[in-house]
């Protein structure tokens, strides 16, 4: 509110399940978030969206589903020279004193210790998207009794 940053959020999906640690993907979504206020500085825009998509690894497998996160904000874009090094561990693109470095690379970590991965997408003067993407939680199926016998 102080910086006049509009946030919204839209969720494309009624049920979207996901076998994972709240909190640690709440810490994750919030590293990617406040970098994305911060990039920004006062008076824009970040939209977050959920939604589920389908993947598949090669043309001859299944897609599967996945739940993707994407925060984009209006702000400077970020440099392909910083980009590089986005996930990098004490790396800021930002001036001295800004942070340690840490928020954008715990939550890398995060997601991918979830199975999931991020991407991002970023002009400079044209904003910055990240996109995370994590595999649902297979809803285990009942195993029919067979002569009595449980499995």
């Amino acid at each position: 509110e102080p910086r006049r940053i509009d946030v919204a959020t839209v969720v494309h999906a009624a049920e979207l399940p996901l076998q994972a640690d709240p909190v640690q993907l709440t810490v994750a979504l919030r590293a990617i978030t406040d970098n994305a206020v911060e990039a920004i500085g006062e008076g824009g825009q970040i939209r977050i969206e959920v939604s589920a998509v389908e993947l598949s690894t090669d043309a001859a497998s299944d897609a599967v589903r996945h739940i993707e996160i994407a925060i984009r904000d209006d702000g400077p874009g970020i440099p392909p020279e910083v980009r590089r090094h986005l996930f990098d561990p004490f790396f800021s693109g930002r001036s001295a004193g800004r942070g340690l470095g840490f928020g954008l690379t715990k939550g890398w970590r995060i997601v991918t210790a979830h199975g999931g991965h991020v991407d991002v997408t970023s002009e400079p003067g044209h904003g910055t998207e990240f996109r995370i993407v994590l595999p649902t939680a297979e809803v285990p199926q009942p195993q029919p009794v067979i002569s009595g016998e449980r499995s």
